[in-house]
């Protein structure tokens, strides 16, 4: 009923006249808006655009930057191959290290311990312990102190 009731005044009604002229206005800046900002971009883009395809210092600025570019993406791919390259000799270097060290190493165990050297990993230590002595073995490890590598 309240509603009803204000919206029935003249009063509150002629309140509402100036807003919707306010929203009238502000549409039809933003057009113009637009029609100014499409207008400033033709034009920008026609100057900018042109002067530097027929600027002698722009094209030699392009050539050279896409040379360098070039190089670059050439060095990158070479270098990564180069990379993954050793990375794989590496890999396949220390897998048959291991592979014929460990098959060496399990004949005569073997023969002497009764057969089964193989035994299940042990659970790291948790907490504030297994913590330090992770970060000992690795700072030991970097060093070179520990004999396991």
């Amino acid at each position: 009923l309240k509603l009803k009731a204000e919206i029935a005044n003249p009063i509150f009604v002629s309140q509402l006249a100036p807003c919707n002229h306010r929203l009238q206005v502000t549409a039809e800046n933003t057009t113009m808006n637009q029609f100014i900002q499409r207008i400033a971009n033709y034009i920008g883009n026609e100057l900018f655009i042109k002067g530097l395809a027929e600027s002698k210092t722009f094209q030699r600025f392009a050539v050279h930057t896409d040379r360098h570019i070039q190089k670059y993406k050439k060095d990158g791919l070479e270098h990564v191959n180069a990379q993954i390259d050793e990375l794989h000799k590496q890999a396949t270097k220390a897998a048959y290290s291991t592979s014929s060290s460990n098959s060496a190493s399990s004949s005569s165990a073997s023969s002497s311990s009764g057969g089964n050297m193989l035994k299940p990993p042990r659970k790291p230590m948790e907490g504030i312990p297994g913590f330090f002595s992770a970060m000992g073995r690795v700072i030991r490890r970097d060093l070179g102190i520990d004999a396991k590598k």
